[in-house]
C-alpha cells in the first residue's frame, strides 16, 4: 500500500540518502551535431530568470501624429535589439524574447501597450546577474528617452547547478578508456536534476540524436 495523505512525509529521502543523481539524456540543442560528437559531458544546468517587460504610453493615429510628437510603446523593438546584442556579447549567456504582445494592434494606429518576455540563462549567476542588470538600465533609459511607462515584473528565478565533479572526473576517464574525445558543454534546458541538487550530487550526459 503506498503512502497516505498523514504518512506522505515519511516518503521523504533525507540529505545524503541518496550517493548521486545521474541523467543520461538526448541534448536538446544541436551542439554535438554541430561538433560531430557522441556523447558530452554536462558541466552544469544553466539558471534560468523570466522577467516580462511593459510599456505603455497613448494610442494616436499614425498618419496625423508627427514623428516628433510621439509616444509610442513600440520602444520594446529597441528592448529586443537591446537584449540580443547584449546576450551575444557575452559570449556565454543566452536571451530570448519569446513572447509579444501589443495594443490596440491596428495596422495605422501607434501601439499604446505592449508586452514583452525575456528568458535570459546562464551557467555562471554572477554573470547573469550582471546582464540583467545591465538589462533594466538599458531598458529604463531607452524607455525614458521616449517618454514612456517600463515597468518590469520577475515572473521566475533560478539559480544554475554545477554537476559534481566526482562523477564529472569519472566521465573523463570513461572517455579515456573508450577512446572518445572528450567534449563538456552546459545545459541550457532545464531538467529533473535542478530539484535534487539540495538532495545529492547531480549528473547529466548528453548524447547525440542518431
Amino acid at each position: 500500500m503506498g503512502p497516505t495523505p498523514g504518512t506522505f512525509g515519511e516518503s521523504a529521502r533525507l540529505k545524503d540518502s541518496v550517493k548521486s543523481y545521474i541523467d543520461l539524456h538526448i541534448e536538446q540543442g544541436k551542439v554535438l551535431e554541430s561538433v560531430g560528437l557522441p556523447v558530452g559531458v554536462v558541466t552544469g544546468i544553466a539558471g534560468p530568470v523570466w522577467l516580462r517587460f511593459t510599456v505603455e504610453r497613448e494610442a494616436s493615429h499614425a498618419g496625423t501624429t508627427p514623428m516628433n510628437l510621439r509616444r509610442d510603446a513600440l520602444a520594446a523593438a529597441a528592448l529586443i535589439y537591446m537584449i540580443e546584442e547584449d546576450a551575444t556579447l557575452s559570449g556565454t549567456i543566452v536571451g530570448i524574447v519569446g513572447k509579444l504582445e501589443l495594443e490596440p494592434g491596428g495596422i495605422n494606429i501607434i501601439p499604446s501597450y505592449v508586452e514583452l518576455s525575456l528568458n535570459l540563462r546562464d551557467i555562471g549567476e554572477a554573470v547573469r546577474v550582471a546582464a540583467e542588470e545591465r538589462i533594466w538600465d538599458k531598458a529604463y533609459r531607452i524607455c525614458e528617452e521616449r517618454k514612456v511607462k517600463l515597468d518590469v515584473e520577475v515572473l521566475q528565478r533560478l539559480a544554475p547547478v554545477p554537476c559534481s565533479e566526482a562523477v564529472r572526473a569519472a566521465a573523463r576517464e570513461s572517455c579515456e578508456e573508450f577512446d572518445l574525445e572528450l567534449f563538456e558543454l552546459v545545459s541550457g534546458a532545464g531538467y529533473d536534476g535542478m530539484q535534487l541538487a539540495e538532495l545529492c550530487p547531480i549528473h547529466r550526459y548528453d548524447l547525440r540524436p542518431l
